[in-house]
């Protein structure tokens, strides 16, 4: 898969050091990732909207990606970035990290682009209303496969 994202201005940028981490961008208590996974099977943009068609569906979807981590969804929608159908959603995330209770705010723009699934997420641990800061930066995504 082949993207340009434009990076938050002044942040760091790292590559990833997680599985299917293959970038962030962090800033203070904020930071913004991009996870690449192989589904294993071809997706067309058609079938993609299909499965964030009704609300069962992407619930169903949510509570699939989120199952490793506590997490309180707060709102979805289904939306465009660069003509392919991603599904937005936000809530509280909470997590122990070496015995610490860490809670953010996170937002997710998740997809499947043909045989991958994509996410851009963005954690806001200091609860300072991050969502325009993770907007513009997913904003600036082009997928240049289909051009």
């Amino acid at each position: 898969m082949e993207y340009k994202i434009r990076p938050p201005i002044n942040w760091e940028i790292k590559e990833g050091d997680r599985p299917h981490i293959v970038k962030k961008f962090i800033n203070e208590q904020m930071m913004y990732l991009i996870l690449v996974n192989e589904t294993g099977q071809f997706f067309t943009k058609n079938e993609v909207k299909e499965l964030f068609q009704t609300d069962s569906d992407i619930k169903k979807f949510i509570n699939t990606m989120s199952k490793e981590t506590e997490f309180k969804l707060t709102n979805y929608k289904v939306i465009t970035i660069d003509n392919h159908p991603f599904l937005y959603y936000t809530g509280e995330l909470k997590k122990e990290v070496n015995g610490i209770e860490i809670k953010g705010e996170v937002h997710y723009w998740t997809s499947i682009v043909e045989d991958q699934l994509i996410s851009f997420m963005g954690m806001d641990y200091s609860k300072n209303n991050s969502y325009p800061e993770f907007l513009k930066t997913t904003n600036s995504i082009i997928f240049l496969n289909q051009y």
